[in-house]
């Protein structure tokens, strides 16, 4: 099926928008009191608690690439890894993955002698135009929005002193490169400010 030049040049426009609005977003939260430079000495949360807590299958491949980042990052701030038995805080993460949809409104005009009323696509982010009642169309795109959440606890205490949140369009193609530089990015970006106090280096 032939699409009319405007509406190829629609389809182009909202895959850019959806692109250039990937800029992740970032937030931290953290307890104010928490002397975070008298302890420095952390571990990650044991794989097999970890699993406990996510969504899906833990995904080692994906977790080496985590740790490596998060490691290289807070390392270079005084942070050590240890084990355990050893650590003054516990490192755990947290991730998802959910289908969003951008909808673009096209105005007017697109009846139904002109142009077929729907245009069908599959789930992995092909665009579907459907009318309304009123005669208007919209254009519907679909994406993927990841999660990644860091959370440090206290190990003595338990208690959850510092978390990290960044929330970011995913490409579901990336290469292997890609995804150590979009994990690499994300480490980078959640631990800016931390820990809490600490100067960024440019």
């Amino acid at each position: 099926m032939k699409y009319p030049m405007w509406i190829l040049g629609v389809l182009v426009s909202v895959s850019f928008t959806i692109l250039s609005c990937s800029t992740a977003q970032v937030s931290q939260d953290y307890d104010r009191d928490y002397a975070f430079m008298s302890n420095t000495n952390y571990a990650w949360l044991p794989a097999e608690i970890q699993e406990q807590h996510l969504e899906k299958p833990r995904n080692s491949i994906f977790e080496k690439r985590l740790k490596s980042a998060v490691n290289g990052t807070i390392n270079t701030k005084g942070f050590s890894e240890v084990s355990v038995d050893q650590a003054d805080l516990i490192i755990a993460y947290h991730t998802s993955l959910k289908e969003k949809q951008s909808i673009q409104q096209l105005g007017y005009g697109m009846g139904p002698m002109y142009y077929p009323s729907n245009i069908s696509v599959d789930r992995l982010g092909n665009v579907r135009m459907d009318r309304s009642m009123m005669n208007d169309t919209a254009l519907v795109s679909y994406y993927n929005e990841g999660t990644l959440i860091l959370d440090f606890y206290d190990k003595a205490t338990k208690d959850l002193v510092w978390r990290g949140t960044l929330v970011k369009v995913i490409d579901d193609n990336m290469t292997p490169e890609e995804k150590d530089e979009l994990i690499h990015s994300a480490a980078t970006q959640i631990l800016a400010s931390f820990p809490p106090g600490q100067v960024a280096s440019s």
